[in-house]
């Protein structure tokens, strides 16, 4: 009994030093692995010394490393959820985007104050960069700051502003579309709803792109119809 007290009262004085390694003090713990429910916690010490016996050069790893459990809130009763949809495709054709993703809520817990897993996630995409070479930079017959005009092709081009005798126009790639506010080339399915027909009036409900681009219909801002795309 005298033995084992000895060596419980050596651990408690001095368990930062072993044999062979010496230790920092522990790092705080990291967050617990799971939101709810049982989970492990981890946190570790910096090797301050080894001794020159040691030949391994990770030999104190293990005993700077140290693992305990936790638990957080129950997880919610019958929270279920579906499978997650594919991602969606990058919300740029170059530089960096974004991709988003969801799932639905199957069944959750009736009056339960626990919240269910998220549902949409996002992250960030980059498919290439961007090339310099699809920026036009063109001569105008005259002086028109601020002024509109067509592109060669109004359904995969932007159309164009001049400023001072200088006009710049970037084309996108088939099935694009220039958006001159966020100045990329977007999908179609992702032009606002906004559109400004021939006779200047402002439409309310989205149309098939295509089809207005074949009529001459510019696509224009969300919230105002007076700046082109």
């Amino acid at each position: 009994m005298r033995g084992l007290a000895l060596v419980v009262l050596l651990s408690i004085i001095d368990e930062s030093t072993t044999t062979d390694c010496t230790f920092g003090l522990w790092h705080l713990w990291a967050s617990c692995s799971v939101t709810c429910g049982h989970g492990n916690q981890l946190r570790t010490r910096s090797v301050t010394s080894r001794s020159q016996s040691l030949r391994e050069k990770h030999a104190c790893a293990v005993q700077s490393v140290d693992i305990r459990n936790c638990t957080m809130e129950d997880c919610p009763i019958g929270c279920d959820v579906s499978e997650w949809e594919p991602w969606t495709e990058c919300s740029v054709t170059c530089g960096r985007g974004t991709m988003y993703r969801k799932r639905t809520l199957v069944s959750s817990p009736a009056n339960s104050t626990s919240v269910c897993p998220p549902l949409e996630q996002l992250r960030s995409c980059k498919l290439q960069e961007c090339e310099a070479d699809n920026l036009s930079v063109m001569y105008c017959r005259g002086r028109m700051d601020g002024n509109y005009g067509y592109a060669e092709n109004p359904c995969n081009e932007k159309y164009y502003s001049c400023v001072g005798y200088v006009y710049q126009r970037r084309t996108c790639p088939p099935g694009l579309i220039f958006n001159m506010v966020k100045d990329r080339c977007v999908f179609l399915k992702d032009v606002p709803e906004c559109l400004r027909a021939s006779s200047g009036r402002c439409l309310s409900k989205r149309r098939h792109l295509l089809q207005l681009c074949a009529f001459g219909i510019l696509v224009a801002q969300l919230l105002s119809c007076a700046r082109m795309y």
